[in-house]
């Protein structure tokens, strides 16, 4: 592909007129592929924007985080799901039990930042093959916790930041863990746009 990210990007958000370059994507066998990584591409960028100008101050500790994240092929697998309830409104009222289910929001890469828009409250859970340590940051808290915990999200309480720690220390210092951890990875609970 002879188009440039930049372009691509103008492109995706409809303010590019080099008519030329819309032919070559066209002809281009992997049209379909480069078409939808730009429009991703787009997507965590506004997702990123929208980050950085609701909540600055986190968006700062997240842009310095990036020089902690690596990735060891012995970490174990992790996945951040969410609790739905099955049952209608109508069943709650005939039964007492609750049957909840998890759905997959997203699988965590270690190594990497993510930024997931969650609509609406849920209970977060972090599954993983064997215990994580988590650092959570948000509003004006902060503090920790493991993948055997949940986490109920609020849009009012904003973003939340999470640093997913594969380490064996026994420390609660936050850079400890970072600088002695196999794997990495953060993650932004990000409330939907209104």
């Amino acid at each position: 592909m002879l188009l440039d990210k930049l372009s691509l990007d103008e492109m995706v958000q409809n303010q590019y007129s080099n008519h030329d370059d819309w032919k070559k994507l066209l002809k281009d066998p992997e049209r379909v592929q480069v078409w939808d990584d730009a429009v991703k591409r787009r997507e965590k960028l506004n997702q990123f924007c929208y980050f950085a100008v609701k909540w600055p101050q986190f968006a700062s500790y997240y842009c310095k985080a990036k020089r902690f994240v690596k990735y060891s092929s012995v970490s174990p697998k992790i996945s951040l799901k969410y609790e739905v309830n099955l049952i209608n409104e109508l069943a709650l009222t005939l039964s007492s039990t609750k049957d909840m289910e998890e759905v997959l929001l997203v699988d965590i890469e270690w190594g990497r930042e993510q930024i997931i828009v969650i609509q609406g409250e849920k209970i977060v859970s972090f599954c993983s093959e064997s215990p994580i340590k988590i650092h959570y940051k948000y509003e004006e808290s902060e503090g920790w916790i493991t993948s055997n915990d949940k986490w109920n999200f609020s849009p009012n309480e904003g973003a939340v930041v999470f640093a997913i720690i594969d380490s064996d220390l026994e420390s609660s210092d936050l850079n400890e863990n970072l600088n002695h951890s196999k794997s990495v990875s953060y993650v932004v609970l990000l409330p939907l746009q209104k």
